[in-house]
């Protein structure tokens, strides 16, 4: 990523905080996870994998999923996605981890983790394409008032 490009993701930070969504946790997670089946899994090799893990994280949010169910998938997620070497599976896999962590799913920021969530994020989705083509796709997903 270049001197550019950090600026504009800066910015598409700055865009998405500013307009409030992040504010309304819920309705952020839920167009995420829209984000994830209309722009990510198209993407990938593991299609049906990552289709499968949005309906569960749906599950969850819905509380037909504990906490501890969704720690052990979390667990299998990262055994089976994170540890692939193709860089852009990869890339698509540390996005979507976001979700099947219960902190995150509710809305807890560890007291370790020194950036945003979604600086981690949007750095996630830049490395999916190399470029800043997703990060701007999730930006406007996210502020569309039709997702």
């Amino acid at each position: 990523m270049n001197t550019e490009e950090i600026a504009e993701i800066v910015d598409i930070e700055d865009k998405i905080d500013d307009s409030g969504i992040v504010d309304r946790y819920d309705l952020f997670v839920s167009k995420s996870l829209g984000f994830i089946e209309k722009c990510l899994i198209p993407l990938s090799r593991e299609q049906e994998y990552l289709k499968e893990t949005v309906q569960y994280l749906r599950a969850y949010r819905q509380k037909a999923v504990d906490g501890e169910q969704l720690k052990l998938y979390a667990i299998e997620f990262n055994k089976k996605l994170l540890d692939i070497p193709n860089k852009q599976e990869k890339a698509i896999a540390k996005f979507i981890y976001w979700f099947v962590n219960e902190d995150f799913l509710n809305g807890i920021t560890p007291e370790w983790q020194q950036d945003s969530s979604l600086s981690y994020m949007l750095d996630a989705l830049y490395e999916v394409c190399d470029d800043l083509s997703l990060c701007k796709k999730f930006c406007d997903f996210l502020l569309s008032e039709q997702s």
